[in-house]
């Protein structure tokens, strides 16, 4: 038979899985100044031609 004591120590276990989980706060949302430049897009460059080296 089991003790009383170890049916409570399972039923705890099992509420505290059971209990839904707080939500996660929300992530705050940091803006950028404007006076920051935006990263440029640069072209790929094809190896082994160069400008006015048109084959």
């Amino acid at each position: 038979m089991v003790s009383r004591e170890t049916l409570e120590r399972a039923l705890a276990a099992l509420q505290r899985i059971q209990e839904p989980e707080p939500p996660a706060p929300a992530a705050p949302i940091r803006l950028v100044p404007d006076v920051t430049p935006l990263p440029r897009r640069t072209p790929a460059r094809i190896p082994g031609q160069r400008r006015g080296e048109a084959r």
